[in-house]
Formats: C-alpha cells, structure tokens, sequence
C-alpha cells in the first residue's frame, strides 16, 4: 500500500479546503453530482488544454459521500488509458452540506478556471492575428474581463455573469485587434484604463471614430472643467481615480458599475456632431455633454448591440 489514500473511507475523513494525495483508483471509483459533468463541459472554455497526465484534481464531499468536482475529463480518460495514469493524484478537498451548494461550487470552480486559463488564450489571439502591443496594460494578455464587459456587458465570473457558453477570447481578440492597435497607440496607462474603462473604450473605438479624440485624451488625462461641469473626459477621469483608493478586491467588484458609467461618458462625447468644437465653444453643446457631479451609470446592451452589428458578430455563441 502506498503513501497516497486508498479507501474512500480515509478521503471522507479529511480536512475542508486540505489537498491530499490519493490513489487513482479510488479517483476512479467517485461519481460526479447527477448532471455535474455535463454542465462542467458545457461552461469550459472552447480552447482549453487536456493534460491527460495532470494529476491535481478537486472533490467534494456532500454529508457521507464524496463526488468529483473538477477532472472529469481526465476520469473517463483514465479509465479506458491505463498507460497514461499518474501515480498518484493531488485532490483538493472541499465540503458543503448539500448537493445546491455542490452545484454552486462547482459554477465557481469552473468560473476560476476561465479565469486561469484565459491567459493563455489571449496571448494566443495576439499571436494569431499578429498583434505586437506595447503598452504595459494589453502587452500582458489580461484582457479576459474587459473582453466580457465588451461582448456581454458582465462578468464570466460573478454568480450573475453571463455563462450560456464561455467567449472564446482567442476569436474574441481577432475581431477587436483594430481597436486594440489603437489603444496601444495611445499608451493605455493602466492606471485610467482598467477592465471597465478599457471596455467602454473598446466599444467606442468600434462603433464610431470620434471615439478616437475621446480616448486619446483619456490617455493623456486631458479633461475639462467648466463652472463645476466635467466634460466626458474629465467626469471619466473623476471616475477612475476613485480606484486608487480601494483595494484590490473592490477595483474588482467596481469594475461592472464603471463600465456602465464609462459609457454613459462614452455616450456624452459621441453625441456630439464634433466634440472638439465643442470644447472650444462650450455653449453650443448638447445637453449630454457636460456632466455634474458623477455620471450616472447607463443600460449597456444598446451600445453592445450596436457593436455586435458593426462587428457581425450578433448570434455567434462564442463571443
């Protein structure tokens, strides 16, 4: 007998939020909630790898039973590959008391894995489509949340994000790469554009070139003020400059209610016949225009609409 646990007797007796090493038979041997690896297939990410040999795994333990929460591929691979098992297999443990709340980690598990894998499907979208970027802020690859906001208005991640079928954000990066290139152009300084800004930007650029003046001067902190009235720019730059006084996990949490206000700044710019003009003759501007206090967040799915026709892209399930 080896070092790594044999029974499901001993995995039920081990710690919540422990990983433990345990034998591929006793892997083997689990079952998934009814439905569990139906629904983790449907929410993976097109492009995601299959390590066939990746021996961590994750379970979950409902009451006396445990059940297989993330490797399921893997265990039907298995059983039929004898050659390509591991030795053995490091599993994550987790505990819940029922099987809604199994269900509900798992979402969040295979959220997270979206989330990790993302990387690697973005890069491999500037790879394909030939995109040499810059600019700290998109050179990185961490696109996957603007991406979303862009193309479906909310987060992959958050219990009410969109998960019909995950965007394949490697076809994602090739229908923006134009809008990207430009904002590449400009610098992007990650301290003004971050994921919600960085949407807003994307669907401006794409539906309507004065977007172009909008972002350059959001690149380059060029608002204005006028008798305690921002101007798009300025209200947006108001905006984003409350996020240097959170902490991480609030610039997340943030992040959907910026995008929608960023586009009601968006909206402020585009609805003028030449926003330069404008500035230059603040009177003759549309009421939209300037903003008091801070902009109010708007209803995103016209603005996404009307990209996702610019971009032929209404009815594709995978963007």
């Amino acid at each position: 007998m080896g070092r790594f646990l044999q029974k499901i007797s001993d995995l039920l007796k081990a710690d919540a939020g422990s990983v433990v090493e345990v034998s591929v038979d006793l892997f083997l041997s689990l079952r998934g909630l009814p439905g569990a690896a139906e629904r983790a297939a449907q929410q993976s990410a097109p492009s995601e790898p299959f390590d066939r040999k990746d021996p961590n795994v994750a379970v979950v333990i409902v009451g006396r039973k445990a059940h297989v929460l993330h490797g399921f591929r893997r265990q039907a691979h298995w059983r039929d590959h004898v050659k390509e098992r591991p030795e053995f297999l490091f599993a994550a443990v987790h505990r819940v008391e029922n099987k809604d709340l199994a269900f509900s980690l798992l979402d969040r598990t295979e959220r997270q894995k979206l989330l990790d894998t993302s990387f690697d499907q973005i890069t491999a979208g500037y790879r394909k489509h030939k995109l040499e970027l810059n600019s700290h802020r998109l050179k990185d690859g961490r696109l996957a949340v603007p991406l979303y906001l862009a193309f479906r208005g909310a987060y992959p991640f958050e219990e009410d994000g969109p998960f019909d079928q995950p965007i394949n954000l490697t076809k994602a990066v090739g229908v923006v790469a134009d809008e990207l290139r430009f904002l590449d152009k400009t610098g992007c300084p990650k301290e003004v554009f971050t994921s919600g800004v960085l949407a807003a930007a994307i669907l401006g650029l794409a539906i309507d070139d004065k977007a172009k003046s909008f972002v350059t001067r959001l690149a380059e902190g060029k608002g204005n003020k006028i008798d305690g009235m921002k101007d798009p720019v300025e209200a947006l730059l108001t905006l984003t400059s409350w996020c240097s006084y959170m902490n991480r996990a609030e610039t997340n949490k943030f992040q959907p209610e910026l995008f929608r206000r960023s586009l009601r700044c968006l909206e402020g710019w585009l609805g003028e016949k030449d926003p330069e003009v404008t500035l230059a003759s603040p009177m003759i501007a549309r009421r939209k225009f300037w903003i008091s206090g801070k902009a109010r967040d708007i209803d995103p799915d016209p603005i996404i609409q009307r990209f996702r026709t610019v971009k032929n892209v209404e009815g594709v399930p995978d963007l």
